[in-house]
Parts: C-alpha cells; sequence; structure tokens
C-alpha cells in the first residue's frame, strides 16, 4: 500500500508550479500511453479510429501528438472508455506514469492545465493504484464499493479477494508501523541511557575532583 496520500490529499512531492522539471498534464500522459499501447496491440493509427468508430488517422495522430505536441487533446470520460475499450486495457493503463523520464530531467504531472500544482509521477502512480493507506470516511466508502462491484460484476469469490486483500495489507501496514514504534521506543531508550551514564561519569569526576 503507497504511502502516497491521493484525492484531495493529494501533496505535490515537487512543490509548485516552478518546480525543475518537465510539466506535463494529464491529457499528455493519456496520449503517451494510447500512442504506447497502440503499438503494443500491434495496431496502425488508421486501425485505432476504426475501432474508435471513424476516427480518421490524422485525429488519431494529433491525439497521440498531445504528449509532446503544442495542441494538447482534451480527453472527456466518454473518449477515455473508447480508447482503452479499443485499445483492450483497463481504464487505469491510461493513466499509468510515462516511461520516459525526460532524459534526467524529472517528469512533473498536473492534473489540469491551468491552476494546478506540480505533482510527482509517484503522486500519479498513488492514484492509480487499487488502494493507499488513507484511512477516511470516503476511502472506507471506495474499498467497500469496490469489494461489491468485484463480487456483483466480476466473481463473487473475487470479491472476498479483494476483501481479503484490503484486510492482508492493512493488517501487514499496522504490524510494520508497530515494529516502527518499538524500533523508535528502543532507539529512546537506549539514547537516554547513554546520557544517564554520561551524567554519572560526570558526577563521579566532580566528586574526584574535591
Amino acid at each position: 500500500m503507497s504511502d502516497v496520500r491521493i484525492g484531495a490529499n493529494l501533496a505535490p512531492s515537487h512543490g509548485g508550479t516552478g518546480s525543475a522539471g518537465r510539466h506535463v498534464t494529464i491529457n499528455q500522459v493519456v496520449a503517451y500511453n494510447m500512442a504506447r499501447f497502440r503499438k503494443a496491440a500491434g495496431l496502425t493509427q488508421e486501425e485505432l479510429g476504426e475501432r474508435l468508430g471513424g476516427w480518421t488517422k490524422a485525429a488519431v495522430s494529433a491525439a497521440e501528438r498531445s504528449w509532446d505536441g503544442k495542441r494538447i487533446r482534451q480527453f472527456d470520460a466518454g473518449t477515455l472508455t473508447a480508447v482503452a475499450m479499443a485499445l483492450g486495457i483497463p481504464l487505469l493503463g491510461l493513466f499509468l506514469p510515462p516511461e520516459d523520464q525526460g532524459e534526467g530531467e524529472p517528469l512533473l504531472f498536473r492534473a489540469h492545465e491551468r491552476g494546478a500544482p506540480s505533482s510527482s509521477m509517484a503522486d500519479l502512480m498513488a492514484l492509480v493504484m487499487p488502494d493507499s493507506d488513507e484511512d477516511t470516511p470516503v476511502m472506507h466508502a471506495y474499498r467497500e464499493r469496490l469489494v461489491a462491484a468485484a463480487g456483483e460484476y466480476v466473481d463473487p469469490d473475487l470479491g472476498e479477494d479483494v476483501k481479503r486483500w484490503f484486510q492482508d495489507a492493512t493488517d501487514t501496514e499496522l504490524r510494520a508501523q508497530r515494529l516502527e514504534r518499538i524500533r523508535w521506543q528502543r532507539e529512546a531508550l537506549l539514547a537516554a541511557a547513554g546520557d544517564l551514564a554520561q551524567f554519572a561519569q560526570v558526577l563521579t569526576q566532580a566528586g574526584e575532583e574535591r
């Protein structure tokens, strides 16, 4: 489970819009993945256009060029769904962080073109993960809905598997937190013992000097 916060609590890892690196919008990330998975599927731009209900090659090319072009395609929910279905991939595949890291220059993303703070690709990855370490009412509602939907629309056993996965991940994280707390307490006790030993030594030296 990721320790990066998601949703409204997403905290940019690289500061504001003036952060160093190449800034891309989420629409550019979608364009990158559209081109990448089209090639992985062995489809030409014309063939993908046909699957999308009659997009021309020029339209597909323009959408894909949004990754590094001047004109950026705005992908709405309907278009995202159509592209994912045409490529035969889950919707989250269109939001995966790009592999190209800009030749040493970090990639940062913005949720939209205007006014959005810059976030890291790790933050983006947290958004497409099936869970996070958020313990909030909305995340509980999300987990319950995901378990129910998996059981209802895919397979009842899958719903139980997802539920167990959430529970196991939470248990693992709680154990890790307890171990970290024990480790911190041990280090604090050792440090305190060291301080007491030094204090005792100072007292002994002071007594000898008298």
